[in-house]
C-alpha cells in the first residue's frame, strides 16, 4: 500500500502543490516503515483527555494514504479542514474516521465517512484565497457516546476574538520539522496562545481575514505534519466543558518549529452553517 502523510498545512508562500502532494509523498518511504507525526513540542495524551478528537485516515483517489485529524460534533458529524478531502490535486476515495482512541492506525471506534465541504471552499484558487472556507463537515454512521467518545461544545452566539487566551492544539502530528518517525504515533496536546489577526499578519505576506485566527509559535510549539484539521480548543471554558474554536488550516514557510505562528479556520465564523447539519 502506497502511505503518505498529509501535512494538511500548506506552508505559506511556496506551496504551489496541494499539501498531498508537495509535503506527504516525500515522507511516503519513511511512513511505510514506521509510524508517528506528533503536535510540536507537545506531551502525549491520555485516553479518554480529548474524547471528541477524530483521527482521519484518507484513501486518496492516487491510492496514497493520508492523515489530518477533527472534532466529533455530534453523533454522526465531524469538522475538519476542507484541504483534507480535498486540497486541490488530489481528493478523498474513502475518509476513516477513528474515535476513542490515542493512536491513529490501531484501535479506537472506525467509521467511514463522506464529507461536504464549505460552498465557499475553492483549492484551486490563486494563493492565498485557497486558504479561504477551509472547514468541511464529515458525516459518519451514529455513534454512541461514552467516557472514551463525546463531543466538543461549539461557539454558538460568540463574537470573542479570544486573542490573549490560552488555548490548546491537539493532533497526532509530527513533534517536530526534522524529528524521525517513530514506531509509536499517538495523540498529543500543547498549550498556545491566541494572537490578533494584525500580529499574525507580520509574519505573512497574505492578510488573515476575520474568519481565521492565529496562535503564537515561540518556542516552536504548536501544530506539525499530520496536524491538518486539528482542533483547537479553550481548555475547561465553563466548568469542566472545553470549547472548540479553531481547526489547523496553515503554517509558515519556515516549518512548525520556526517560532513563527499557525494558522486557523475560526469556527465561529461559520456556525451559521455548522448548523445545518445539527
Amino acid at each position: 500500500m502506497k502511505v503518505l502523510i498529509g501535512l494538511c498545512i500548506l506552508c505559506v508562500g511556496i506551496n504551489a502543490l496541494g499539501y498531498h502532494r508537495s509535503v506527504g509523498i516525500p515522507a511516503a518511504a519513511e511512513i511505510r516503515l514506521r509510524e508517528s507525526m506528533r503536535v510540536a513540542g507537545g506531551l502525549p495524551s491520555y485516553l479518554g483527555e480529548h474524547p471528541f478528537l477524530a483521527g482521519l485516515v484518507i484513501t486518496l483517489t492516487s491510492g496514497y494514504t493520508s492523515v489530518c485529524s477533527g472534532a466529533l460534533i455530534s453523533h454522526t458529524r465531524v469538522l475538519t479542514a476542507a484541504q483534507c478531502a480535498w486540497d486541490g490535486e488530489l481528493k478523498a476515495q474513502e475518509i476513516t474516521v477513528v474515535l476513542g482512541s490515542i493512536t491513529l492506525f490501531t484501535g479506537g471506534k472506525r467509521q467511514s465517512a463522506s464529507y461536504t465541504l464549505h460552498p465557499q471552499y475553492n483549492p484551486t484558487a490563486a494563493g492565498f484565497q485557497r486558504l479561504q472556507h477551509d472547514i468541511a463537515v464529515l458525516t459518519t454512521s451514529y455513534v454512541s457516546f461514552s467516557y472514551y467518545i463525546n463531543t466538543v461544545p461549539l461557539p454558538t452566539g460568540m463574537n470573542d476574538t479570544f486573542v490573549g487566551r490560552k488555548s490548546e492544539v491537539i493532533g497526532f502530528g509530527k513533534t517536530g520539522e526534522y524529528n524521525p518517525i517513530v514506531n509509536n504515533q499517538a495523540l498529543r496536546d500543547i498549550y498556545v496562545p491566541v494572537i490578533s489577526n494584525s500580529k499574525c499578519n507580520e509574519y505573512f505576506w497574505y492578510l488573515l481575514s476575520d474568519a481565521q485566527l492565529c496562535t503564537n509559535g515561540t518556542g516552536g510549539r504548536g501544530p506539525c505534519g499530520g496536524d491538518g484539521g486539528a482542533p483547537l480548543i479553550l481548555r475547561y471554558y465553563s466548568g469542566s466543558s472545553d470549547l472548540l474554536i479553531g481547526l489547523v488550516s496553515f503554517s509558515h514557510v519556515k516549518g512548525c518549529q520556526s517560532g513563527n505562528p499557525s494558522g486557523y479556520t475560526r469556527i465561529s465564523s461559520y456556525m451559521s452553517w455548522i448548523e445545518t447539519f445539527l
